[in-house]
């Protein structure tokens, strides 16, 4: 498995860790109720919300590139 394998597989679990424990995340964005999950072993955070009966991901951001970009999104 190359790279991008081993990126998607880092991105599907960490999709998988949150829609179970949605708290887990790191609260970003007060006022929107963002939190970001760092994605194992590579430079990229999952930007995402909680809402009454799903979740939603706002961003797949590099962890330093253009930070906050995301933030207008809702």
């Amino acid at each position: 498995m190359g790279l991008g394998g081993e990126f998607y597989d880092a991105v599907v679990h960490a999709v998988g860790v949150v829609c179970e424990h949605p708290e887990i995340g790191l609260m970003v964005d007060e006022p929107h109720a963002h939190r970001q999950y760092l994605i194992d072993g590579f430079p990229y955070k999952l930007i995402y919300r909680e809402r009454t009966d799903d979740l939603v991901i706002v961003a797949l951001a590099h962890a330093s590139q253009r930070p906050g970009y995301w933030k207008q999104r809702r």
